[in-house]
């Protein structure tokens, strides 16, 4: 009774805010408990709720319980690489090659997690999650972006030949040095992919809050191992961002596929 009692005084509060009748925020209320609760058909799952925000109708927060409930597929999850692809390119001159999708069950969300991917220049692969959550769009883009850099940078060219000369060292040494750029600029191109996926849904900022929510994330969990494994990830981000916002597109595209390490990058 309490906590009936708390929420009529939440709904009063919001009525007043807003200039309505308690009885419309109410009715507002279940009707958003329904839209949440109807399970959806397998296909166009993220196209439907695309269509809920742009209509106004749900928010950021009740999109992502819609496809928690509903995860998106295989043939939806290829329609939104396709698009990514068609984006990065046409609107920023972002080369993404033909790598296979793969579908990885493992790589699944578990808990509140949004599931991650893997790319694989060896095998020309991008491997995601098999059942996809709202993030999707952001984890497909940032692994096109992982593919854009093994196939376009300098930097990779030489990993490659440390990898095929077995050169585990000089591999790993190369590497750790410009962890920033190889995981800040997959994470800059996911940005771009989800501000321009906001455009179309109203600009609502949504894309791109999941995908600063999703570096934070790392920056958290850096902190709390007290490690720096994954400071590309909102290091390098940021750093490609202020390159962007102070010299344009074709200057990161530069610096990502030309300079070597993250003392470059710092000093570019």
């Amino acid at each position: 009774m309490e906590n009936s009692n708390n929420i009529l005084v939440m709904f009063q509060k919001i009525a007043d805010e807003e200039g309505k009748t308690l009885e419309e925020v109410v009715e507002r209320a279940e009707n958003m408990l329904r839209l949440i609760d109807q399970p959806l058909n397998e296909e166009g799952r993220l196209d439907y709720v695309e269509r809920l925000l742009r209509e106004k109708r749900i928010g950021p927060s009740q999109a992502d319980m819609i496809i928690r409930k509903n995860h998106i597929f295989h043939d939806e999850i290829r329609e939104i690489a396709e698009d990514s692809k068609k984006v990065l390119y046409n609107e920023f001159g972002i080369q993404i090659p033909d790598y296979t999708l793969v579908f990885d069950p493992g790589l699944n969300p578990k808990g509140l997690s949004v599931g991650t991917g893997l790319t694989s220049w060896i095998d020309q692969t991008i491997s995601l999650p098999s059942e996809g959550l709202i993030q999707i769009p952001i984890i497909v883009a940032h692994e096109q972006g992982h593919a854009s850099h093994m196939e376009e940078s300098q930097l990779f060219k030489l990993l490659k030949e440390k990898h095929l000369s077995e050169d585990s060292v000089g591999y790993d040494n190369i590497r750790n040095k410009a962890m920033n750029i190889i995981d800040g600029w997959p994470s800059f191109i996911s940005k771009l992919y989800g501000q321009f996926r906001d455009r179309r849904v109203g600009n609502i900022k949504m894309y791109e809050q999941f995908a600063d929510e999703i570096y934070a994330f790392m920056a958290l969990f850096d902190s709390s191992q007290k490690t720096r494994e994954r400071k590309g990830y909102y290091e390098g981000v940021r750093k490609f961002e202020d390159l962007f916002n102070r010299r344009g597109i074709e200057t990161a595209k530069y610096a990502a596929y030309n300079l070597m390490n993250d003392y470059e990058l710092s000093r570019f």
